[in-house]
């Protein structure tokens, strides 16, 4: 991934929940204690997606997030939600976290991946939140991808 590139890649470890239900993620946080999360998938303007019990999707509204990370405040310093219409979970839980990345508008899955490694390789350069987000929304933007 794009970590592996950079300088301070090393200082990161990352464990993945792929196909993730909000226990996983409840579960998850619990057990890995994350300085940074980063959820990529489907939103909405008031929820996140997650998997369902049946395995179709189920809405978590951004009112739970926000008081999920209120619960666990002082554990989790950054969180990136890399999903359409994210920035009312990012709102929802900026208040219990250092910083919290959403997007404004809808952005396809190039869009997200573009950004998200831009994103990682700026911090494992040593680059600051912002200046990382920023380098995200350039990357997206150059490519010519919906979502800048």
């Amino acid at each position: 991934h794009a970590l592996d590139r950079t300088a301070l890649g090393h200082r990161f470890k990352l464990e993945t929940l792929w196909a993730s239900t909000f226990d996983d993620l409840l579960d998850g946080l619990l057990k890995h204690e994350p300085a940074a999360v980063h959820f990529s998938g489907h939103g909405r303007a008031d929820a996140l997606l997650f998997e369902g019990p049946d395995g179709k999707a189920a809405a978590v509204s951004v009112e739970a997030l926000g008081r999920l990370f209120k619960a666990l405040s002082g554990k989790v310093r950054v969180a990136l939600f890399n999903a359409c219409d994210s920035l009312s979970a990012a709102s929802a839980v900026s208040p219990h976290v250092e910083c919290a990345v959403g997007t404004t508008e809808p952005i396809g899955d190039q869009g997200a991946v573009a950004f998200a490694s831009a994103f990682y390789r700026g911090l494992g350069y040593g680059k600051s939140v912002a200046e990382a987000a920023e380098l995200g929304r350039i990357a997206v933007l150059a490519a010519g991808l919906a979502g800048a």
